[in-house]
């Protein structure tokens, strides 16, 4: 005779960070995003919350942090910061991202337990006044038809995404091989028109990668009112070995840059920036080449290559094909959303529109250079 494993949840909003994340590394498929490390950049304007599930021994089978968003972020002119106090009064927002991590692979335990991730998550919205509560599954996560439709049966409506990612553990010269021939054509160009690539080992060149951020950002027509805020908390990630930093030279000058963060033994694209000083670059290329060996050098089993929503705008279709002709293998993930409150929710897409509106219009009309 067999008995059911019952579970329960406990709720907090301050943990111990190294349990938590040494908790996570028992599953091969924890990412950087579901650390104590990455929510440690909020502000005044957000807040972690971490969910602990545990079976009826009291031992932890599933983990998940949530971040509660007080306030919108405007991207497009801090004159319009008015309106994200206007959309706060609303109420928050609750968001995650690669969760949550369940530590069994027996579906019928991990269904479960899953389960009871739900009905947390639904405590979540009554206790923060969320109207929006949205999450990204992990890639690899076990996810089939059965996880899926437990979201869809908690009133969640479902995207499909889907990154790319390339095993380390193949041979550099296999890995090199499996690149699409126009990728080999970018890095081999790059060398010819001596693009350098370095890593970022001081304090002072990470100031310089941060500011390329604020030019990168005008072309996509976001504001950075201050691209150094975070200046003292990206250091000590980078010191603690959870981030890197590349730049590509031209001609003595900054022309793109790459942030990868790390975490049980997988890298992962975080950022990738474009000056856009110049009429074509291949900057991009040979930062993406680089940061593949730097990741295979130093021990790393995974390079994901983050991801984009399936049947999206051209925009997306074009980054796709971008990130396919890496080489890498294709997972997919998934966005669960649940609009908790329809009519606060569609009053807080109305006001932020002006918002998307402004920043499309400066997209649009922001002039690179011509040859």
């Amino acid at each position: 005779m067999t008995t059911s494993i019952e579970y329960k949840f406990k709720i907090f909003e301050k943990i111990n960070s190294d349990e938590w994340n040494l908790n996570l590394k028992k599953s091969s498929y924890a990412t950087f995003f579901q650390t104590t490390t990455y929510f440690k950049t909020q502000d005044d304007t957000r807040f972690p919350i971490y969910i602990y599930v545990y079976d009826e021994k009291n031992k932890i089978v599933g983990q998940l942090v949530v971040s509660i968003i007080k306030k919108p972020v405007i991207y497009s002119t801090s004159r319009f910061q008015w309106i994200s106090n206007i959309v706060s009064n609303l109420g928050n927002r609750g968001s995650w991202v690669s969760g949550p991590i369940i530590h069994t692979d027996n579906q019928n335990e991990r269904i479960k337990i899953l389960d009871i991730f739900l009905k947390s998550l639904n405590d979540i919205v009554q206790k923060y006044n969320l109207i929006l509560l949205d999450g990204y599954s992990p890639v690899e996560g076990h996810i089939d038809e059965e996880y899926i439709k437990k979201f869809k049966e908690n009133n969640y409506s479902v995207e499909k995404f889907i990154t790319f990612r390339t095993d380390l553990r193949k041979k550099i010269e296999d890995i090199w091989k499996n690149l699409e021939k126009n990728a080999r054509n970018d890095v081999t160009k790059a060398e010819r028109q001596n693009v350098m690539v370095r890593e970022i080992r001081s304090k002072e060149e990470l100031r310089e990668y941060l500011l390329l951020s604020k030019k990168w950002a005008k072309t996509k027509g976001i504001e950075v009112s201050d691209p150094l805020k975070n200046l003292e908390h990206d250091w000590l990630n980078y010191q603690a070995g959870m981030q890197k930093f590349f730049v590509a030279f031209q001609n003595n000058e900054i022309i793109s840059g790459l942030r990868i963060v790390i975490f049980n033994e997988l890298a992962y694209t975080h950022e990738v920036l474009n000056s856009y000083t110049k009429e074509a670059s291949v900057g991009g290329p040979a930062l993406t080449w680089y940061a593949i060996k730097w990741a295979k050098e130093n021990g790393m089993r995974i390079y994901d290559f983050s991801g984009v929503k399936i049947n999206s705008k051209e925009e997306m279709i074009g980054l796709e094909k971008y990130k396919k002709k890496w080489g890498g293998s294709e997972f997919p993930y998934y966005h669960f959303i649940k609009v908790v409150n329809s009519k606060k929710y569609q009053i807080s897409r109305f006001l932020t529109r002006p918002d998307w509106y402004y920043r499309d219009y400066k997209r649009r009309h922001f002039k690179r250079p011509r040859k």
